[in-house]
């Protein structure tokens, strides 16, 4: 039963998926198109299924899905386990956890680039002024350079190191230690050194940042016997000395221009619900999103501010089918549905585009 939960934890916390945009373009600034062009959706696959990750892209133009885009366009498959990635100036940069690979692609053409290996299973993202950086299990963040393609640097950092955020010069690496962790590692950029642990509310799983305040969302601490939680996932409000400040339950955050979009669901608290937290005000607001069967990321357009959720298929015993097909569904900003579109196995990240 324990082995279960942890596998059933796992899945949970591949779910959380932030908003990737283009910006910081190493190449240059560009100019902010009227609407979004496209939007890429990251399938993690199954492992235990040996069932590969793929990419998905939705174009906005013509309201299209092209799935398995990244097979189509280079002749073979991300690999297992596709985590997360970024869409940064001209590339877009994929985790692929079970392949220890970072796998980089042109945005337009989809053609891989480049891959860059690293030692222990690369899980998340975050791109700051020309370099990428990715968290990787083995305790330690990698630093990639966006003109050479290539790992030029690497950082110490806990224990099954998750979801980033970079601000005023520091990156800020959520620690989940399996589950067990209580730390977010701080990095000085300029030195790519570690500088402190700040502790922190158990099971630190993501990070975002508003340009003033840090935001941290965990995935809960779980009773010895499994059968729950003594902390449940949640969302916080954190400050540069890791004192955090409870803003509600939640198991997913989006963090779009002052506010951050959030979902709750998980293995033991199976009922759905949405709601938005206002950065700046504190109000927090329910949203009624329906048609959604058993969520997996949620991320917002930062140019139309339209709310994606993407979600498992239920299996004939009405749970989670984790070697299925899933589905990603667009909302206005009023809560109404308006698309969906099919996606790949395990729709575990949303990434918008800008090709302007």
């Amino acid at each position: 039963m324990k082995k279960y939960l942890l596998k059933v934890a796992l899945l949970s916390m591949s779910a959380l998926a932030f908003v990737a945009c283009s910006n910081d373009d190493p190449d240059g600034p560009k100019p902010v198109p009227e609407v979004s062009y496209g939007m890429f959706v990251v399938n993690s696959g199954n492992q235990s299924k040996k069932i590969d990750g793929s990419l998905d892209y939705i174009d906005f133009v013509s309201n299209k899905v092209t799935n398995g885009i990244f097979k189509a366009a280079n002749g073979r498959s991300l690999g297992l386990t596709a985590n997360d990635a970024v869409v940064y100036g001209s590339k877009v940069y994929i985790a692929v956890s079970a392949e220890n690979t970072i796998e980089i692609i042109d945005s337009k053409t989809f053609k891989s680039l480049a891959q860059v290996k690293t030692d222990n299973s690369p899980r998340h993202i975050v791109a700051q002024d020309g370099k990428v950086y990715v968290s990787n299990y083995g305790g330690y963040v990698t630093r990639v350079d966006t003109l050479s393609m290539k790992a030029d640097g690497k950082a110490e950092v806990g224990d099954y190191p998750e979801g980033m955020t970079a601000l005023n010069g520091k990156l800020y690496v959520a620690n989940s230690a399996y589950g067990a962790g209580t730390t977010v590692s701080v990095i000085d950029m300029a030195t790519f050194k570690k500088t402190t642990d700040l502790e922190v509310p158990t099971n630190p799983v993501l990070l975002a940042n508003d340009g003033t305040n840090l935001y941290l969302a965990t995935q809960g601490k779980y009773k010895a016997d499994y059968s729950g939680y003594d902390e449940d996932p949640a969302l916080y409000k954190m400050a540069t000395d890791g004192k955090t400040t409870k803003i509600m339950n939640a198991d997913a955050m989006s963090l779009v221009d002052g506010t951050i979009y959030t979902f709750t669901c998980n293995y033991y608290n199976p009922e759905i619900s949405f709601a938005k937290y206002d950065t700046k005000s504190g109000a927090t607001t329910k949203m009624d999103l329906k048609g959604i069967d058993y969520p997996c990321a949620i991320g917002v357009d930062p140019v139309t501010k339209h709310i994606w959720v993407s979600s498992y298929n239920l299996s004939d015993y009405g749970y989670a089918d984790y070697s299925a097909a899933g589905y990603i569904c667009e909302f206005g900003t009023d809560g109404v549905g308006l698309n969906k579109y099919n996606t790949g196995v395990g729709p575990i990240g949303i990434y918008f585009y800008n090709n302007k």
